[in-house]
């Protein structure tokens, strides 16, 4: 079983960038108080490394982080060096999206994404392993959204061990 996280996807801005649009997106869509700044990191080791990305098979926005995570706790086995090795990829594709307008930082250190900011959207058709990962990155971002603190999520997710 590979573990492996798809480096030219993560280390490609642009596309990680489209990436946290959709996560962005599927978070302000169970909250609108802005993605925490901490929770930038997720999408990134969790949509691109094929073994968690499989684990969504049978899931919808309903499903939600902690039941999902309950069906697959294999998904929290080495979650916070996921997190570490990527996120000066996470942290160059926000940096892109808020140079080009996409994202906006508020000062309270939340995420957000600029109103009518992409003169079109993301596709929805097109390569399936684009589209793909912009619906489970949109799915997770719904689950962030509406799983609690980011302390919550966080320790859910394993990243304390």
């Amino acid at each position: 079983m590979s573990d492996s996280i798809d480096t030219y996807a993560a280390t490609n801005p642009a596309f990680s960038s489209i990436l946290l649009y959709s996560y962005i997106e599927g978070y302000g869509s169970t909250n609108s108080n802005g993605l925490p700044f901490p929770l930038i990191l997720l999408p990134v080791p969790i949509v691109l490394t094929s073994d968690i990305a499989t684990a969504f098979e049978g899931t919808n926005t309903k499903t939600g982080l902690l039941s999902w995570i309950a069906r697959n706790p294999e998904v929290t086995v080495g979650m916070r060096d996921r997190l570490y090795s990527t996120s000066e990829f996470s942290k160059q594709a926000l940096l892109f999206g808020i140079r080009y307008g996409v994202f906006s930082l508020a000062e309270t250190g939340r995420i957000f994404l600029k109103p009518d900011s992409l003169a079109k959207k993301p596709p929805s058709a097109g390569s399936s392993y684009v589209v793909d990962a912009m619906k489970l990155a949109k799915r997770l971002g719904a689950w962030i959204g509406d799983a609690g603190t980011t302390e919550t999520i966080l320790i859910a997710l394993g990243t304390n061990r």
